[in-house]
């Protein structure tokens, strides 16, 4: 499935049954600079299309470098994968951004299960400036004539 120009690689056996099903997911996309709005709706619409819930897009003062949180360790493996899209996605954007994996069950022990949040940092313009260099092409792609992730438990 192409989305918006780029491809996503899903790991169809990562997804175990203590997992919760992807649309269970529930993705807050955080950003910090108000240009960078459009930016965030493309990857909310990458990440519904894909069958992920983006439950809020959020404008906040708090500095990020940029990662994705997770809250339950059950969420983990929905976090690598969101974190996988929206690297990709921003890599097919602008050379691409790094984000960090963060653990936060120890400090969050209230969160409700099934959350993940993502933290986009802060671009400039609306344009992520080039942190990396891809050495191949960015790609997200779903394997066709797989059952969609919430599916597969």
């Amino acid at each position: 499935m192409t989305v918006i120009g780029c491809t996503v690689l899903l790991e169809r056996g990562a997804w175990a049954a203590d997992r919760p099903a992807i649309n269970e997911v529930r993705v807050y996309l955080h950003y910090q600079d108000p240009a960078d709005r459009a930016l965030v709706d493309e990857v909310a619409d990458v990440l519904e299309t894909l069958d992920y819930r983006v439950s809020d897009k959020r404008l906040v003062t708090q500095p990020s470098a940029g990662d994705v949180r997770f809250f339950h360790a059950p969420d983990r493996t929905a976090a690598v994968d969101v974190k996988t899209i929206v690297e990709t996605f921003l890599c097919s954007r602008a050379g691409g951004q790094t984000l960090a994996l963060l653990d936060r069950r120890e400090r969050f022990k209230h969160a409700r299960p099934g959350l993940v949040e993502v933290w986009i940092p802060a671009t400039g313009s609306g344009r992520l400036v080039r942190s990396l260099q891809p050495s191949a092409p960015c790609m997200i792609s779903r394997n066709a004539g797989e059952p969609a992730a919430d599916a597969v438990r």
